[in-house]
């Protein structure tokens, strides 16, 4: 009861007829299940990590989807044998976040007895490891009111983009979910991996390695990224087609959808480097000087938000480009930032050779974006697949075909001009490549 009258008295969090509101009630009181136990979860994946076992958590995060979509997997069925009951299909999917959540934990439970961790109760307040985390705690505790915060900001500023119009939400977030998809692979999974390496370095006092590490981290990074991004504002609507495109989500949403994509694309660099750069200080046990530039970002943010947010007068798409755009804006200043105050804290981090690395990465990715846009353009004569709906299962695959394709040809130009430019960070992508019988790229 609580809950709803919660939901139904703030209006900026979320608004719609009281059924509704109730229903969102009793969905949101089971997913608050999933961070209960997510939150034991991450407990167990830093323990893990800790002892540089990542293929537990790995395997978790697949299972956890696992569990999502078979709580998609009643409403399903329900819909094609002609009962479909929409109650029953929401209920269903939120448990199944649930499930997954659980899924996701408990496989990685049996690994703390491999690495030796042994449970046993204390409530010690004054051990020393207790206070340190608590006082490491605060700052982070400020950093995730402001991420959260930044949400809602988004929705007003959204809102105030869209007005009468309606829509435009949604496909903010989904492109900023689309975002997350190379973010995850390219940003967080380096970040995370390194983590423990950093911190053990720090703990010895090398901090020449630490410093190697970070540079090799960043550099690989960047190769990633900065192609990702162009990759993304060139094929981003195909991007979005074959995977959106479908039933009542059409063509025009999907455009919608492509206009703040690419201007979060733009910034995915940025988004990349803050997730490494932010650990780094974390290793050195220093939560407070992320947490100073997250809020000054977040006010560069809000305020480039509401200069750029006039450019809703040149229509809806526009408007939420924009909005995006600043985000993106917001984290090339906050990664820029992170690494002048690391170059202050550690020195020598080779800032005008990292320069040169990215000047490279730019021209490859720049061959690369004119050969995919030719590729594009080509393939379009021959079967357009992005100027209308999707026409079933077979034009899914003919669109998957063609965007397979376009990103082959990519990834060729891009692998083989950087090692014309001599690259190093190649070496990773040419051991996969090698491994996939591809090393003739």
């Amino acid at each position: 009861m609580e809950l709803s009258l919660l939901v139904r008295s703030s209006p900026y969090i979320i608004s719609g007829p009281p059924a509704q509101l109730d229903l969102i009630a009793s969905l949101t009181r089971i997913m608050l299940l999933q961070s209960v136990v997510l939150g034991g979860g991450v407990i167990v994946t830093s323990v893990l990590n800790a002892q540089q076992d990542f293929k537990l958590s790995a395997i978790g995060s697949v299972l956890y989807n696992v569990g999502l979509i078979g709580g998609l997997v009643p409403g399903i069925f329900f819909a094609f044998a002609g009962h479909g009951d929409v109650h029953v299909a929401v209920y269903a999917a939120t448990w199944g976040v649930v499930v997954g959540a659980i899924l996701q934990v408990g496989v990685q439970v049996p690994g703390l007895l491999k690495v030796g961790m042994k449970y046993t109760r204390s409530f010690d307040w004054k051990d020393p490891g207790v206070i340190q985390i608590g006082r490491s705690m605060v700052p982070r505790i400020g950093n995730s009111a402001m991420i959260y915060l930044s949400t809602f900001v988004d929705r007003n500023l959204i809102l105030l983009v869209v007005g009468s119009a309606g829509g435009g939400v949604t496909q903010y977030y989904q492109a900023f979910q689309l975002v997350l998809l190379p973010f995850g692979i390219f940003g967080l999974s380096p970040a995370t991996a390194v983590f423990p390496t950093l911190a053990e370095n720090v703990a010895k006092g090398r901090f020449d390695r630490v410093r190697s590490t970070i540079l090799e981290t960043l550099r690989s990074v960047l190769f990633t990224t900065i192609p990702s991004s162009i990759g993304l504002i060139i094929l981003g609507l195909p991007v979005i087609q074959v995977l959106l495109q479908h039933g009542h989500y059409n063509l025009s949403s999907a455009q919608a959808t492509y206009f703040p994509l690419a201007a979060f694309s733009l910034g995915l660099a940025g988004l990349c480097a803050v997730e490494l750069l932010t650990r780094s200080f974390y290793a050195m046990r220093d939560t407070k000087t992320p947490v100073i530039v997250s809020i000054a970002q977040f006010v560069f943010k809000i305020a480039l938000s509401l200069v750029v947010v006039n450019a809703a007068v040149w229509g809806t798409n526009w408007g939420l480009a924009a909005l995006a755009f600043s985000t993106s804006a917001a984290n090339l200043l906050e990664a820029t930032v992170l690494f002048w105050l690391l170059d202050q804290r550690i020195g020598d981090m080779q800032t005008r050779e990292l320069l040169k690395f990215i000047g490279r990465v730019l021209l490859a990715s720049l061959a690369m974006a004119v050969v995919v846009f030719i590729a594009r353009e080509l393939l379009d004569r021959i079967f357009d697949t992005t100027s209308g709906q999707s026409t079933g299962f077979l034009g899914t695959i003919e669109a998957i075909i063609k965007l397979g394709i376009e990103v082959f040809a990519g990834l060729f130009v891009y692998v083989r001009a950087s090692r014309f430019l001599g690259i190093q960070e190649l070496g990773p992508i040419k051991r996969i490549l090698d491994r996939l019988k591809l090393s003739w790229i």
